[in-house]
């Protein structure tokens, strides 16, 4: 993103050093940004804040002209505090539909 050690040390209230960088797409934010290409999958892990026994299902509105997979499709939590690894696809689309420059879609 441009900072400087300095920079984000300031912020993270202890030394840092940025020279090894993890790719954008690898951090684990709540959200993607990809460009239409070869299939790329990211891994993202969460942590139930909630109670034990949980489970959560994929739903998947894909942007126009892409496909997107999540793998397990249904995250499930047997405790609290409990970490769960999944990961997304995403892969153009079987369409001949023109795609825009930009274009939204969410995974909820």
């Amino acid at each position: 993103m441009g900072y400087t050690d300095k920079q984000v040390a300031t912020i993270a209230h202890e030394p840092v050093k940025c020279s090894s960088s993890i790719p954008g797409g690898e951090l684990n934010y709540p959200l993607f940004s990809v460009t239409l290409g070869p299939p790329q999958t990211f891994n993202r892990t969460v942590t139930n804040v909630g109670k034990g026994n949980l489970s959560y299902v994929v739903v998947i509105v894909p942007p126009q002209g892409m496909y997107i997979s999540v793998m397990p499709s249904i995250l499930s939590f047997s405790k609290s505090n409990e970490k769960v690894t999944y990961s997304v696809t995403f892969s153009r689309a079987n369409s001949t539909g023109k795609t825009g420059s930009f274009s939204q879609g969410y995974l909820r």
